[in-house]
């Protein structure tokens, strides 16, 4: 797909425009009228009308990142937009504006992403405190510090908070940012190590290595290493490959051997997690 302002003006939006592209202004090719667009086509377009110091955020951003999307995020239609230093509103079709005032003194919080400019994880991360509950703001940042995405540090995270001191949200932020786990790899991970502190159980280390004859058997999505207690969490669709489950049950077991706890957890466990609970206070005994 190309796209690209158009030079004309003063052409009537509905009668010129309503089947080639989704804003006044742009026009597209090898788009049909029956085609519909997705998102990331949408803000490509949109950006070629855009400031900027105009960047794509809130849900708009998590969605572009492609890094897991939180429990209670809108799927809407809705493009969100934060415009840095500046009131001046964007008055386009489901398009939402938000603003920040950033001093000269601070780097403006905008990376790329595809070619478009998309607010930084920490700015996306302290704008979502208010709008997540507190483990789905824990899961969106403890995503930004993941392993597989390592798109900022907890550091930096609370570097940017703590410029928003007069802002609303600022407390709420510092409150949360200490719940932010680092070195899980999903969301549900996530969950479940945020689930296990909730019932007042000692923190789990995530991603820990085990160990047998000095090589690293199996990474435990949580472990205690002094008690020699894990847990690993089986995704419905990742862990339901036939070649993954032969080898999660050859490494569970060699753990398993060598004198480890292993509890396995489902979406299920999460759900009811009583059962699964009561198991590692049992084991704490």
């Amino acid at each position: 797909m190309v796209i690209y302002k158009s030079n004309r003006k003063n052409i009537n939006y509905k009668s010129r425009y309503i089947d080639s592209a989704p804003f006044r202004g742009i026009k597209i090719s090898e788009k049909t009228r029956i085609e519909k667009l997705t998102l990331l086509e949408k803000c490509l377009a949109l950006q070629e009308l855009l400031p900027e110091n105009v960047a794509f955020s809130h849900s708009t951003a998590i969605y572009l990142l492609n890094i897991g999307t939180p429990w209670g995020i809108d799927t809407d239609e809705i493009i969100h937009l934060t415009i840095i230093n500046n009131k001046k509103r964007i008055r386009r079709p489901n398009v939402k504006t938000h603003y920040i005032k950033i001093k000269p003194t601070e780097k403006i919080p905008i990376i790329k992403i595809n070619g478009l400019r998309v607010v930084a994880p920490e700015l996306l991360w302290f704008s979502m405190v208010r709008e997540l509950t507190l483990q789905e703001s824990v899961v969106l940042g403890s995503l930004f510090v993941s392993n597989n995405h390592e798109l900022t540090t907890l550091k930096k995270i609370s570097n940017f908070v703590n410029t928003r001191y007069n802002c609303n949200g600022h407390k709420l932020a510092l409150k949360q940012l200490k719940q932010i786990i680092v070195g899980t790899d999903s969301p549900m991970e996530t969950r479940i190590h945020t689930q296990i502190k909730k019932f007042g159980l000692p923190n789990f280390q995530p991603n820990y290595p085990i160990c047998i004859d000095d090589e690293i058997i199996m990474l435990a999505d949580g472990a205690l290493p002094d008690k020699k207690i894990c847990f690993e969490y089986d995704g419905r669709e990742f862990h339901s490959e036939p070649a993954k489950m032969i080898s999660d049950k050859r490494k569970r077991s060699l753990v398993f051997k060598a004198g480890w706890s292993v509890i396995v957890l489902t979406y299920e466990d999460y759900l009811n997690p009583q059962k699964y609970i009561h198991i590692i206070e049992e084991l704490l005994e």
